[in-house]
């Protein structure tokens, strides 16, 4: 079965399960949109607040609190305005969204130390730490949320 996502071209690109429930959680590259599936095929887009034009959505991960972390790079081909990647931790509370906005989800934004690194996937590990790929730099991020 597929499933046709609502904004064209909007590129999926990373997949993974809600750990509660039944739904599925994705990223659109150039969408711009955290988005998810619920078991009938039902999309819901969630604007990401704070994303510039030239940022770029990677992969995205629950941690054992259920917040969901989201990997944000810069553009490489479109560098202009610089800035960081980073990430954006969203509040649990993102899980139980009905409808189209993010507003009213608390969320924080955490820079990664590198510059340019397009990251690619985030995973979490058996002890809850979440590590990342950095493409451009050959090199694998971690971040310690346990201890």
């Amino acid at each position: 079965m597929e499933y046709k996502i609502p904004t064209p071209n909007s590129r999926p690109i990373a997949i993974i399960p809600n750990p509660i429930n039944d739904c599925m959680w994705f990223t659109q590259e150039s969408g711009r949109h955290v988005c998810k599936i619920d078991a009938m095929g039902k999309i819901s887009e969630y604007p990401v607040p704070v994303v510039q034009n030239n940022d770029i959505l990677a992969s995205l991960c629950f941690d054992n609190e259920m917040n969901l972390w989201v990997q944000v790079y810069v553009d490489t081909n479109n560098p202009v305005p610089g800035g960081s990647d980073y990430f954006i931790k969203f509040d649990p509370s993102i899980r139980e969204l009905c409808g189209q906005a993010v507003n009213g989800i608390p969320f924080s934004s955490h820079v990664v130390p590198s510059r340019s690194v397009m990251m690619h996937r985030i995973r979490k590990d058996h002890e809850g730490n979440l590590w990342f790929t950095e493409m451009m730099t050959d090199r694998i991020g971690k971040i310690t949320l346990n201890g």
